[in-house]
């Protein structure tokens, strides 16, 4: 079986009737409708490239983005 996230969405209320009736017609819950839609938007949407740049680097340290503050002190000041 999968694992659900739960999140909420805010939808107008013409969208949520329609998705009600349509639901009803499909005998299904609003849920697995939503379901779905997402799952065949995210099939149909082409990805974006990730940049070939994107983790070619490597500080050697574990705690550049915590300590990013005090290793930038001062960066872009005149």
């Amino acid at each position: 079986m999968s694992s659900f996230k739960r999140t909420t969405v805010y939808i107008d209320k013409d969208v949520h009737d329609r998705l009600v009736a349509d639901a009803y017609r499909a005998s299904c819950s609003i849920s697995a409708l939503i379901r779905a839609a997402i799952a065949q938007f995210l099939i149909e949407r082409p990805r974006a490239p990730i940049p070939m740049s994107v983790g070619s680097g490597s500080s050697g340290r574990g705690s550049v983005a915590a300590d990013a503050d005090a290793l930038l002190g001062g960066f872009g000041r005149s």
